[in-house]
């Protein structure tokens, strides 16, 4: 009983920033929601992961949180979303965290990526790479339970 509805997306800190967390949402999180079809959708908003969070060490926008947040709102059946704060030990980044996710709630449209046209740094690159490999390991556990979790077609999309 249970078996296949929960997915752990295990991600190494040093290398878990916007882009990585955009590949992990596109290539598992949301096949896995949308195949699911909620009546409800509760998040367990934690803000750790966050850039200059002293405890998740990952890299984590405030403007990755929204798009995340707009992510689970495209899945939320008739507006039916509960984000619970739950962590975040940097406040003043905690706040924006929550600012990007409330400006998503209420509508406002996602910011553009940064630099404007959705590139990415070397070190970013190297992240996603190394991510890959993580990612393809959990998309074989989850095939089993979800088909619409599929192995390849890793190429990155904009964050």
């Amino acid at each position: 009983a249970g078996r296949g509805f929960t997915v752990n997306v295990p991600l190494e800190a040093a290398d878990s920033g916007d882009g990585v967390y955009a590949l992990a949402m596109e290539r598992i999180v949301m096949p896995v929601a949308e195949a699911f079809g909620p009546d409800l959708v509760l998040v367990s908003a934690g803000f750790d992961a966050a850039l200059g969070d002293p405890l998740g060490g990952m890299s984590v926008s405030p403007a990755m949180f929204g798009r995340m947040t707009r992510d689970m709102m495209a899945i939320a059946p008739d507006g039916k979303l509960l984000l619970a704060l739950e962590g975040g030990y940097n406040v003043e980044v905690t706040a924006e965290c929550v600012a990007e996710c409330v400006k998503a709630l209420l509508g406002d449209p996602a910011p553009p990526p940064p630099g404007g046209d959705g590139g990415v740094s070397k070190w970013e690159q190297g992240a996603i790479s190394h991510a890959e490999m993580t990612l393809e390991k959990v998309a074989d556990i989850q095939r089993e339970f979800w088909p619409a979790v599929r192995r390849g077609n890793w190429q990155r999309t904009n964050p």
